[in-house]
C-alpha cells in the first residue's frame, strides 16, 4: 500500500500569498475566484479529519499493538474524557485514572430488636 501525505489545506496554484494581479481588471477577477476558492470551516474540519484519520490508520498498521491509550493521551495533552489538560512546563503530566469498586458494607444486629443486612453499591 502505497501512503502519500498531502495538504488539502494548501490554496490551488497561483492563489499563495504574495500573488498579485497586473492591473485593475485582474484584481476584480481575482476577488471573484477567491470566493470560488473559499473554505469553510466544514471543508477545513473534513480536510483535517481526513488526513489525521489516514495518520491513525497508518500509524496503528506500523506500530500495532504497542501503543495503549495512555501515551497517546499524554501526546495529544487530554484526560480520559478528552478535556485537555493544563500543562506546565516543568511537571509531567497527570492523566486520571479509571476505576471501579464493589463495596459492601455488613451490619450484624447486636441487639435482639435490631436486624442484620448488607448494604452494596
Amino acid at each position: 500500500m502505497a501512503y502519500t501525505c498531502f495538504t488539502p489545506l494548501t490554496p490551488p496554484p497561483g492563489r499563495g500569498v504574495g500573488v498579485t494581479g497586473e492591473g485593475e481588471e485582474d484584481e476584480e477577477e481575482e476577488e471573484e475566484e477567491e470566493e470560488e476558492y473559499s473554505w469553510s470551516y466544514n471543508d477545513a474540519y473534513a480536510a483535517v479529519a481526513g488526513l489525521l484519520g489516514e495518520y491513525v490508520a497508518r500509524l496503528s498498521e506500523v506500530a500495532g499493538s504497542l501503543i495503549t491509550c495512555g501515551p497517546v493521551l499524554n501526546w495529544l495533552e487530554l484526560d480520559n474524557r478528552g478535556h485537555r489538560l493544563i500543562v506546565t512546563d516543568d511537571s509531567d503530566i497527570n492523566t486520571p485514572a479509571v476505576a471501579a469498586a464493589y463495596v459492601v458494607k455488613r451490619y450484624m444486629a447486636q441487639a435482639s430488636d435490631e436486624i442484620s443486612f448488607e448494604v452494596s453499591g
